[in-house]
């Protein structure tokens, strides 16, 4: 069972002060997590290791990007619908 918001609930989390605070602190985050793969952060001696420093990495902004994507009009899309329209 999927839980779901209204677009008034969502617009309401949204412009909460603290879910802004939390928001602006997971960009920066995200941001850190961008420019150290750029600079080849996730880069070892072992091929393995950097696969699987990589694939995390990659997770991370790319699970981050879908909060960051959330809007009203999107508060009762299924998550793997908006999986498929990004990376189909």
């Amino acid at each position: 069972m999927q839980d779901r918001l209204t677009r008034d609930q969502l617009k309401q989390w949204l412009q909460d002060p603290t879910t802004q605070v939390i928001l602006r602190r997971l960009k920066v985050y995200r941001d850190q997590e961008s420019e150290a793969l750029v600079a080849g952060g996730s880069l070892c001696k072992d091929s393995g290791e950097t696969a699987i420093r990589t694939a995390r990495s990659v997770g991370q902004i790319q699970g981050l990007d879908l909060i960051f994507e959330i809007r009203p009009d999107d508060a009762n899309e299924e998550v793997e619908n908006k999986r498929e329209w990004r990376h189909g």
